[in-house]
């Protein structure tokens, strides 16, 4: 256990021209994984993929409004690939929405996921 946490580094401290052992606590490590490990997540997070993410390359919207809410509003759009009509519900991002009533709603659908009366979350 104590060679995991210690780690011996040779001529780190002379002393009289005698090199002595330093034993460096690893622990003070814990803090530059951290980052290492978010900084991985974040490539992955920015890595491309074969399948595009972008809603305008997979759909297109009609116009045809189907309903509005103080968040949000339903249209229809059509599958480019299908031609297959669906019923989207768009977020606006305004500024002077709360941010935390937007997320609130984004989670609502999150949980909803695999609902029958909810065909998928985009």
């Amino acid at each position: 256990m104590v060679e995991s946490i210690l780690e011996e580094t040779e001529g780190c401290i002379s002393s009289n021209h005698n090199v002595l052992s330093v034993l460096r606590d690893k622990t003070n490590d814990v803090a530059a994984r951290k980052e290492e490990a978010c900084k991985k997540r974040r490539k992955k997070r920015t890595t491309t993929s074969l399948v595009s993410s972008c809603f305008q390359d997979l759909y297109r919207l009609t116009g045809e409004v189907l309903g509005r809410g103080a968040y949000a509003s339903v249209q229809t759009c059509v599958n480019l690939l299908t031609d297959l009509e669906y019923a989207v519900k768009i977020i606006e991002k305004i500024p002077g929405h709360s941010r935390a009533r937007v997320f609130k709603e984004v989670e609502t659908f999150h949980h909803c996921q695999g609902h029958p009366g909810i065909i998928q979350m985009l």
